[in-house]
C-alpha cells in the first residue's frame, strides 16, 4: 500500500488515444499510499494527495460502496465512512492530507469494500478555448476487515468449450479480498505450460466469482490442468480436473 500511484500527462494520453490535438500542458497528481485498510482498532486512515502541475486543481471526494455481481463491480453511493475535506483547492506543488475515519461498526462475518473517488473539478473554459479537456479521477480502494482474517482461500473449476479454450472459474471463499495478479496453466505432473494470463490485475471480493478464458498456445485434448496464480503477497497452485461438457458426455 506504500507504493506511489501515479498519473501523468493523462490528458495528452486520452487525448492522443481519440486522435485529437495534445493540448500544451499535462496534468499530474499523485497520491500515497494507494489505498486504505480499515478495521475496528485502527478506524482512521490519512491519505498525501500532491499536485505535480504547474495549475490549481479543485479536487471533489466522493465515496461509494463497492460490490460485485456475476463477475462485474458494483457501485453505490455511501455515507459509511467520514471523508475530510470532501472538497478542496490545491496549488501547484502543494500537498493535501485526506483523512478517512470509520463511521459504522465493522462487519464480523465479512471484509466490506469501498472506492474513494478523488475527481478533478476543471475549471470555467478561457475565452476562445475549443479544445476538449478531460477531469481527472483517482479510484482508490477502501477496505474495512473484518474482527477475524481468514487464510486465502481460492476455489478452481475449469471446463473446455467448443472452441478449445479452458474456462477457469474462480471462487474466493475467502472473508477478504484476493488480488489475482496472472495466472499460468499448464498440463498436469509437470507438464509443458499451455497459457499465460497476464492482463491487469483483478480483485474478488468475498464470497465473489469471476470466469476466465485460456487459449492453449498448442493443441491440447487431455483432461488434468495445473493451475499457478500470484495473489496478494505469494502465489498459490491448483490442480484441476477439467468438467464433462456436452461433447464429453458418451450417450447410453
Amino acid at each position: 500500500m506504500k507504493r506511489l500511484l501515479r498519473y501523468k500527462s493523462l490528458i495528452a494520453v486520452i487525448v492522443c488515444l481519440l486522435g485529437l490535438p495534445s493540448p500544451a500542458r499535462s496534468t499530474s497528481l499523485s497520491v500515497t499510499p494507494v489505498g486504505a485498510v480499515l478495521d475496528a482498532r485502527h478506524r482512521s486512515i490519512a491519505l498525501t494527495l500532491q499536485n505535480e502541475s504547474n495549475e490549481v486543481k479543485v479536487i471533489q471526494t466522493e465515496l461509494v460502496r463497492w460490490t460485485q455481481q456475476d463477475g462485474n463491480n458494483v457501485y453505490a453511493p455511501s455515507s459509511d465512512l467520514l471523508i475530510n475535506p470532501p472538497m478542496f483547492t490545491l496549488k501547484p506543488g502543494k500537498r493535501q492530507v485526506i483523512r478517512i475515519g470509520l463511521k459504522r461498526k465493522t462487519d464480523l462475518k465479512a471484509e466490506l469494500a469501498y472506492r474513494l473517488r478523488l475527481t478533478e473539478v476543471p475549471p470555467p473554459p478561457k475565452e476562445g478555448f475549443t479544445g476538449l479537456r478531460i477531469a481527472l479521477r483517482l479510484d482508490l480502494p477502501v477496505y474495512v476487515q473484518p474482527k477475524e482474517t481468514e487464510k486465502n482461500q481460492l476455489n478452481w473449476k475449469a471446463s473446455r468449450n467448443d472452441n478449445g479454450e479452458v474456462l477457469l472459474t474462480l471462487h474466493n471463499m475467502s472473508n477478504h479480498h484476493i488480488q489475482v495478479k496472472d495466472i499460468k496453466m499448464s498440463e498436469a505432473a509437470g507438464g509443458c505450460q499451455l497459457a499465460d494470463w497476464q492482463p491487469h490485475s483483478f480483485v474478488l471480493l468475498a464470497g465473489q466469482s469471476r470466469q476466465i478464458k485460456l487459449k492453449p498456445d498448442i493443441e491440447w485434448n487431455g483432461r488434468q490442468l495445473e493451475f499457478t496464480a500470484h495473489i496478494n503477497d505469494g502465489m498459490v497452485a491448483a490442480k484441476v480436473e477439467l468438467e464433462p461438457t456436452g461433447q464429453d458426455q458418451v450417450a447410453p
